[in-house]
This record gives structure tokens, C-alpha cells and sequence, in this order.
């Protein structure tokens, strides 16, 4: 028949076995596909030439699911995810699913771990270096499973995908189907069986993994790799303001970089105090110093907890809170200055909370070498010299000595 989903039986009229438990096999094919069904209806001829029909009769087969198979663990500390090239290369094993950043935004991996996958704010900032990720405890928990039919399974146990040709993502217990091409410019394409693709959304109100029927940002997928070699330093760029601030995935060791230092923050309600420091954990903000030009600088192989009142951030961050203070190089010169508005603090850079108790809204790097900064009506009453000693009756902005120490006057 033309329709393959009926089978068609004719017993003939004159047939003996009619009634006395005929019988008609039919086999379906392994499924290898959705969910299918196969209906028969028997009909014969009796004495009088009346068509006699049987009950229909259903058979369903459910649709095929390929088996997990079974992958080795990434484990932290032990080797590293490595950018994947090739399309020929994307076999079953543990991966990241990155937006690789740019020049105004940072690298972020998809956060495997979440229990809700669809969700403004879905990815982790990661530090990359020639195109590997390090194998942390952050990376290795945000993970996917890639497996043979092509599902991809997160690290909290969902499946990941879009049945319709619609932006969104769809995460089940059951499999969900995509297909994976490597690009010439090492972009992959993730496609679901509704025909999105998986791409990074960047905006400051989304920063999303998502499937998206065009636009948004490329990704790239990271193997986990346990014989790979982790790379053990990462560079660190300071412009000519002379400062930075930073905040990495990995701990670092500050201690023999030559001409960079290293500061955390000690802030009460209305002072704040900038304390050197040799090494930092992993996730903690610090103030950087130093000449313009990139350093390169050491992961920490250990290290203990500093006390720290920087907050750090690994990749892009919306701040609705006002009055916080974030490192600028504006009107008054380099220093923090209090935000009146939400604000976006990029990645891989930390920024001060605010100072409950005070209604200060700038506070100078010069203090991180014992220079005060201070207000002109607080100092009408000390006696002034220049950096060449001679006495200033009417101190104007600039750098003095005031009873032994040095004053910012503003």
C-alpha cells in the first residue's frame, strides 16, 4: 500500500482457518529514530459476501535513545581543556562551551552546573592561555558530557537542545539531539534539532549561553584533555595610568614579579587602607602597581586566605547597587570613584564596596605609598613645603610636606 503506517490482511472467504485463530506476524525494524506506530486491521468475506472487519489493532514503538556511555571524569587539578579545531576531533568526552571574549568583553564558559541552564547570567569567567583552560574546581564542575548521539549532557544532569526553530534552550532528562561543525576561524556550530544554533549573548542585562535562530556572539568548544599540560602564569597588561585592578580564576604569586605590587583592601565606614600582598587565592580582587607593559605572573601553588575587602570578578558584571567605587582615570587623576548609577565592572577587575558612613566619593591611589589625601579647608592650619623643603603660605593642588609627611592638597 502507499501508506506504510497500515498493514492491510485479507483472508480469503473460503479459507478454513478463518475464526479458528488465524494468525498474520508482522516485524518492525530496529528504531533508530522518533517515536512510531504501525496499525492493523484484518477484514474478510463471509457466507453471504459481507466484508467482515477485525478491531484495529496498534503497535507503537518508543522512540530510539542512545545509550550513555561511559566517560572519564574531568578532575580538577589534573590536566587541562583544549581548544578544539577540527571538526574530526569532537569525539565523547568531557567539554566547556566558551565565548572566547574580545577586546571589550572577557571569557566566559557555560555553567554547566546550574540547575536552571536557561538563565540571564548562565556562564563562569575563565582565564585562557594558548588555548587552554585550566582544570580548577570551577571549571571541572562546569562541564558537558558529549556523547556519541550527539547529546550533550550537563554536569547537573540535563540534556541540553531546541526542538523549535525558535531562540530559547530546552534542557530535559532525556536526550535532545544537535549536531557540531568546526568552523575555519575554530568557531563551533552547536545545532539543535529545531535548526538554532548555540551562541553567547554579551549584553550587560542577558550574558547568556542560548540557541538563537541568528545573531549574538560565536562559541568554541574546550576538551578535557588529563595529559595535557596546564599553563602555569597568565599576563597581566597595566597602562599608563599605573594601576589596575585584577581578579583570576587562579590563585598568583605576586612575589617575584619585578616592578608589579600587589594590594588588597581593608575599608571601615568612612577609611580605606591598601595593604601589599605577595600571593592571593583564587577569585580575590587586588590593586596592581606598576610601570606601563605586561608582566607575566606565576599561578600560586599554595596559598592562605587573605583578609580582603575587594570584591573580584572574573567576568563582566552588572552592579545595580550606587556607590560603589570602581578604578577610573577621570577629573581628580587616577583613583576610585563612586558610581550614582548602575554599572558594568569588566572582567578579570575588582572593585571597593561602598563606604556606609562616609559621603566621600573619591579616594586617591596615592595612598598605597603614604600619601594622604585631603581636603584644602582641613589644612589652612599646618605649616606647608614643597618636595624642595622651601615653605608654601598658600598651598594650591599639588604634592607637600605637612609635619613630615606627604599631603595631596586638592
Amino acid at each position: 500500500m502507499d501508506d506504510p503506517d497500515w498493514i492491510y490482511v485479507l483472508v480469503d472467504e473460503q479459507d478454513p482457518q478463518i475464526g479458528e485463530g488465524y494468525v498474520v506476524s508482522y516485524y518492525m525494524l530496529e528504531n533508530e529514530g522518533q517515536e512510531r506506530s504501525v496499525y492493523f486491521k484484518v477484514y474478510a468475506l463471509d457466507d453471504e459476501a459481507n466484508v467482515v472487519y477485525s478491531d484495529l489493532i496498534t503497535i507503537t514503538q518508543a522512540k530510539y535513545v542512545a545509550p550513555d556511555v561511559e566517560v572519564d571524569p574531568a578532575v580538577a587539578g589534573v590536566g587541562a581543556f583544549v581548544k578544539v579545531t577540527s571538526t574530526a576531533d569532537i569525539t565523547a568526552g568531557n567539554y566547556l562551551i566558551v565565548y572566547e571574549g574580545n577586546e571589550t568583553h572577557g571569557a566566559v564558559a557555560f555553567n554547566g552546573a546550574l540547575e536552571t541552564l536557561d538563565a540571564a547570567n548562565n556562564g563562569i569567567g575563565v582565564d585562557i592561555v594558548d588555548d587552554k583552560i585550566n582544570a580548577t574546581e570551577a571549571t571541572v564542575a562546569a562541564t558537558f558530557t558529549l556523547q556519541p548521539s550527539g547529546s550533550l549532557k550537563s554536569a547537573s544532569g540535563l540534556y541540553i537542545g531546541k526542538t523549535a526553530n525558535e531562540n530559547g534552550l530546552d534542557s530535559d532528562d532525556e536526550a535532545l539531539a544537535n549536531t557540531f561543525e568546526i568552523d575555519n576561524d575554530g568557531n563551533a556550530a552547536i545545532t539543535a534539532a529545531g535548526g538554532c544554533t548555540l551562541r553567547y549573548n554579551y549584553a550587560s542585562d542577558q550574558q547568556r549561553f542560548r540557541y538563537y535562530k541568528s545573531g549574538q556572539q560565536p562559541i568554541q568548544l574546550y576538551k578535557y584533555d588529563a595529559e595535557a599540560e596546564p599553563f602555569t602564569s597568565i599576563s597581566i597588561a597595566i597602562t599608563d595610568a599605573g594601576y589596575a585592578t585584577y581578579c583570576s580564576a587562579e590563585a598568583l604569586d605576586f612575589t617575584n614579579v619585578e616592578g608589579l605590587t600587589a594590594y588588597t583592601a581593608t575599608v571601615t565606614d568612612t577609611k580605606v587602607s591598601f595593604n601589599e600582598v605577595e600571593k592571593v587565592p583564587a577569585l580575590e580582587g587586588v590593586l596592581l602597581k606598576g610601570a606601563e607593559g605586561t608582566y607575566e605572573v606565576p599561578l600560586a601553588t599554595s596559598v592562605e586566605a587573605v583578609e580582603n575587602d575587594f570584591i573580584g570578578v572574573t567576568k563582566d558584571t552588572k552592579i545595580n547597587e550606587t556607590g560603589i567605587f570602581v578604578l577610573l582615570n577621570d577629573d581628580e587623576g587616577v583613583g576610585f570613584y563612586k558610581t550614582t548609577k548602575a554599572f558594568t565592572v569588566g572582567a578579570h577587575t575588582a572593585y571597593l564596596p561602598a563606604l556606609a558612613g562616609s559621603s566621600r566619593s573619591f579616594i586617591g591611589l596615592n595612598e598605597t605609598t603614604g600619601i594622604s589625601d585631603m581636603n584644602r579647608e582641613t589644612i589652612t592650619n599646618n605649616r606647608y613645603f614643597d618636595l624642595q623643603g622651601r615653605r608654601v603660605l598658600a598651598p594650591t593642588k599639588g604634592l607637600y610636606i605637612v609635619n613630615g609627611k606627604k599631603v595631596v592638597v586638592k
